[in-house]
């Protein structure tokens, strides 16, 4: 954008460009002529200006009084009281009540049109040009008139005159400039533009100004620092300056151009006009009280209060005035969505603001109506109602040693708190936030929904006994009973209730697959205080298993039971007597060969089913079977002696008694009789024939075997 430094200078380079076009044209016919001193300004019925005396004296001034002769016939000036205020404010005078009279008739001293005096008190110095005063005047018909100040009874500041009363000058010097916010007289064939109204817009000031008859462009300017700036150029009659600030005047003025914007063809009203732009209020948040719907705006400079509205539907209507940048309605339900805009108002409250037309729009939104708060199994349960035109959503907790605190935000309508502790009591509460969650659209019930926390029990072990299976738990704090179930198909059946964190459940079937959970409730089990796991924690009942026989065989005891239904691995045990059980191993079969009995030693076997680590003992043990262990005795030798076959075996311990046994080729073994020796000597062989034999060991009245036999024994043909 091009800046010029003066106005008057462009339009005198133009001129003088333009000097053979200016003079074959003819000069633009205005109403009024005001002429003061040498200089013509021109004007039409309807136009107001301003009208500025600046004064420069050589000594500081006293006192002094300007005759301004009016004829209030052609214009209409300031009502007394308002120029009163005016150059009170503009003039440096102190503590003097006449300063404007006005005459429409001569008065006494033949004095006509306006008298203003001034008094400074003792001195003001008027060394450089400073604004005596500033009238306003309405231009009311044609003619033409004049507005050139007499000056007369000016007083120095040591009391001298230096100008009488007659307006003679008696000492010093004393001069005058005038300022009219007019254009002046010339040759331009088309009128200056008059700006007619200022509008305020969201984004700047709208300037309006009447349509000049022969303009094909309009330019248009702003005083910047006492300089006319340019704005931009227009065919239309109006413009936006959107570079301006809410609070701050700006002084505009209009030139009229050409339709190639080369070159103007009129004047400007060097004066010009002047708008303090207010900008338009932006709602910036909304918070739902507990009495209604706070609606806050940015601060506008420049603003003296504001003016709130709401939609009805079909237009706005007014809701209060107010200075603050905030307000609170209170006629409304929860819920229900409403619309506002914001104008600004002067200190007369007069509109001086655009409004956001489209507004803003709001649910009011009440405090979320609590649901419910349950426990569990890990975490409590937070229910709320929906609320209409909710985004978002944060729950807080307190305990009895905090206050109010964020846990979480969600847009769902119930929570999980899984931070919890049981036997801790915990209150809840909700409240609705914008969907980035920066900014609080509701209030809040201070009450909220309180809960004790109490964990849901979680079963730790199962242990099958002969009596039944034992189910035991964790202890859960604030507990104070707790009630066992067993499912049944597809739903729970009460067991029983107890103050401890075992319980048996009898009369199982074993191989059967049972599913338990634990639930606690209160003192006297009338309700419940925790949640349970609805899945719950299987196990199969087992008993003991019965050790069905134990048996000697050769260089072993073998121990066998009857098989387990359900059961993964099997656990053997012995013991000594009344010595404690020994663990000798673990199998997945149904008997065990004990390879480490001592010959002549009374053992004791059980057995019990385990899990397939071998972690768990999955059913209890009975007492089970005991056995003397015997060796089968060993035949050192089968020898040929006279009148048969000599056999020789090692003594077994714990033996009483031996029985021997032949057989011939592969026949069956057949006794040959009894001793509590360890010889025997076959009698009864035949030359040529080829024996086997061998001895068991037998209790001392022969009716039971106590000892394996080695079933090959030792073989001869005896010649």
């Amino acid at each position: 954008m091009k800046k010029f430094l003066s106005l008057t200078l462009t339009a005198a380079i133009l001129l003088a460009t333009l000097v053979v076009g200016v003079v074959s044209a003819s000069a633009q016919t205005f109403d009024t002529a005001i002429k003061v001193g040498t200089t013509t300004y021109v004007a039409d019925v309807g136009d107001t200006f301003t009208y500025t005396v600046l004064l420069k004296s050589d000594r500081p001034l006293a006192t002094g009084q300007f005759e301004l002769p009016v004829n209030f016939a052609y214009l209409s000036g300031d009502s007394e009281d308002y120029l009163n205020t005016y150059i009170d404010e503009t003039m440096p005078v102190v503590g003097n009540t006449g300063l404007v009279q006005r005459f429409d008739t001569a008065s006494a001293w033949n004095l006509k049109g306006y008298v203003l005096n001034f008094a400074t008190g003792s001195s003001y110095d008027f060394s450089s040009y400073k604004v005596a005063f500033t009238l306003n005047f309405t231009v009311l018909q044609k003619g033409t008139i004049s507005l050139t100040p007499n000056l007369c009874d000016f007083v120095d500041s040591n009391g001298n005159d230096m100008i009488n009363y007659d307006g003679k000058v008696v000492a010093g010097s004393i001069e005058t400039s005038i300022e009219v916010g007019l254009a002046k007289q010339n040759n331009y064939t088309v009128k200056a533009p008059r700006i007619t109204s200022f509008s305020n817009t969201a984004d700047g000031i709208r300037v309006n100004w009447n349509k000049a008859d022969g303009a094909g462009q309009y330019r248009v300017f702003r005083k910047n620092d006492g300089k006319w700036s340019t704005l931009g150029t227009v065919t239309t009659t109006s413009f936006e300056d959107k570079n301006v600030t809410s609070g701050s005047a700006y002084t505009y003025t209009v030139r009229a151009m050409d339709a190639s914007g080369k070159s103007y063809v009129s004047d400007y009203v060097t004066a010009g006009w002047t708008s303090t732009y207010i900008g338009q209020p932006a709602v910036t948040a909304f918070d739902s009280l507990a009495d209604g719907l706070k609606l806050t705006w940015g601060t506008v400079n420049g603003a003296a209060a504001y003016r709130v509205y709401r939609h009805n539907g079909s237009k706005w209507e007014t809701l209060a005035d107010t200075a603050a940048n905030s307000y609170v309605d209170t006629n409304v339900t929860a819920g229900t969505q409403y619309k506002y805009t914001v104008r600004c108002l002067n200190n007369k409250n007069a509109l001086v603001s655009s409004y956001n037309t489209t507004g803003f729009s709001a649910y009011y939104l009440g405090a979320p109506v609590m649901k419910s708060v349950g426990n569990y199994d890990g975490y409590v349960a937070v229910n709320w109602y929906e609320m209409k035109g909710a985004e978002k959503y944060r729950v807080f907790r307190k305990t009895a040693d905090t206050g109010w605190y964020k846990i979480a935000d969600t847009t769902a309508f119930t929570y999980k708190d899984k931070v919890v502790d049981s036997g801790t009591t915990y209150t809840y509460t909700v409240r609705c936030i914008s969907a980035d969650g920066k900014t609080y659209t509701s209030v809040y019930d201070t009450k909220g929904m309180t809960i004790k926390y109490v964990a849901a029990p979680a079963i730790s072990k199962f242990e099958n006994t002969t009596a039944g299976t034992v189910i035991t738990w964790g202890k859960v704090e604030g507990a104070e009973n707790y009630r066992v179930f067993r499912k049944n198909g597809t739903s729970w059946k009460k067991l029983g209730d107890t103050t401890g964190n075992t319980f048996t459940d009898k009369g199982l079937k074993s191989g059967t697959k049972y599913t338990y959970t634990v639930r606690c409730v209160n003192a006297d089990s009338s309700a419940f205080t925790s949640a349970y796991n609805a899945t719950g924690w299987t196990n199969t009942y087992l008993t003991a298993p019965t050790v069905s026989s134990v048996g000697n065989y050769v260089g072993y005891v073998r121990v066998n039971w009857a098989k387990m239904t359900g059961a993964a691995k099997y656990r053997v045990f012995r013991k000594t007597g009344s010595g404690s059980w020994t663990k000798l191993g673990d199998t997945t079969g149904v008997y065990w060969n004990d390879k480490t009995a001592k010959s002549g030693t009374k053992y004791s076997y059980t057995v019990r089913c385990i899990s397939s680590d071998g972690k768990t003992y999955t059913s209890p043990y009975n007492n089970g079977k005991t056995i003397t262990y015997i060796a089968a005795p060993t035949l050192k030798s089968v020898a040929k002696v006279t009148g048969g076959v000599k056999l020789t075996w090692a003594k077994s311990t714990g033996a009483v008694k031996y029985r021997v046994f032949r057989k011939t080729g592969s026949g069956n073994w057949q006794k040959l009789g009894d001793t509590t020796a360890v010889t025997w000597t076959d009698k009864t062989v035949k030359s040529g024939t080829k024996y086997s034999y061998t001895v068991r060991c037998i209790t001392s009245d022969g009716k039971s075997f106590t000892s394996a036999y080695n079933t090959a024994g030792l073989t001869i043909t005896y010649k």
